[in-house]
This record gives structure tokens, C-alpha cells and sequence, in this order.
């Protein structure tokens, strides 16, 4: 449960790097809950 208010506080998220459906592009998401990192370039790393 403290995992879960970590995220909706914008604490702590636990980033996955996926691929567009076309290929085109990079992003991540947050496994806990959903949400996308539009901040950064999904690159080369992951925390």
C-alpha cells in the first residue's frame, strides 16, 4: 500500500522501458501505476 501512495505522490515509481507498436520510438511506464514518463528519454537507462 505504501508503494502504491509512493506513486500517486510522484515519489517513487518503478520504470519499464517499452516500444511503440510501429517501432518508431522508446518510452517508459511505471508497472506500479500506469503512468508514462514524458520527461525523459527512455535511452539508455532504468531505475
Amino acid at each position: 500500500m505504501l508503494q502504491i501512495l509512493m506513486c500517486k505522490l510522484n515519489l517513487r515509481h518503478v520504470w519499464h522501458i517499452e516500444s511503440s507498436e510501429d517501432g518508431s520510438g522508446r518510452y517508459r511506464r511505471c508497472t506500479r501505476c500506469g503512468k508514462y514518463d514524458r520527461d525523459r528519454n527512455a535511452g539508455g537507462f532504468m531505475h
